[in-house]
């Protein structure tokens, strides 16, 4: 939801394509979307909806062979991930850590040696 209200504040024509249904946005999300003529689908992705876009980027956890982003490809149509698109907006330097197991471990020892280091390092998370 970051990601749309970031990408209309930037002036973007945005897009959410869900393959569940939208039932589980917040409904104040959901009428800011209609009210800001965010388009929507659900229920599945269609091909006109991807094929339609200047830019997909993914929620994480969607594979990379899922077949929206092979529809991108076949269209040149460039693919980020949503940190990815979010992190050009960062003003800060960052560290980002991903993996399946020991990213709090990871983070929380890179925090504590960029303190003793005498920075303040922002810890954030999902």
């Amino acid at each position: 939801m970051a990601l749309i209200r970031l990408s209309h504040r930037l002036g973007a024509s945005v897009g959410i394509s869900d393959q569940n249904t939208l039932d589980d946005w917040p409904s104040e999300f959901l009428d800011w979307c209609k009210k800001n003529n965010i388009r929507r689908e659900s229920k599945g992705h269609s091909q006109a909806f991807v094929e339609d876009s200047d830019l997909i980027v993914l929620s994480p956890g969607v594979r990379p062979d899922a077949l929206p982003v092979v529809w991108a490809a076949a269209k040149e149509i460039p693919v980020l991930g949503e940190i990815e698109f979010a992190a050009q907006f960062c003003t800060k330097p960052m560290i980002a850590v991903t993996g399946s197991n020991g990213k709090t471990t990871v983070v929380t020892l890179i925090t504590k040696i960029l303190e003793q280091a005498g920075h303040r390092p922002c810890l954030c998370g999902n």
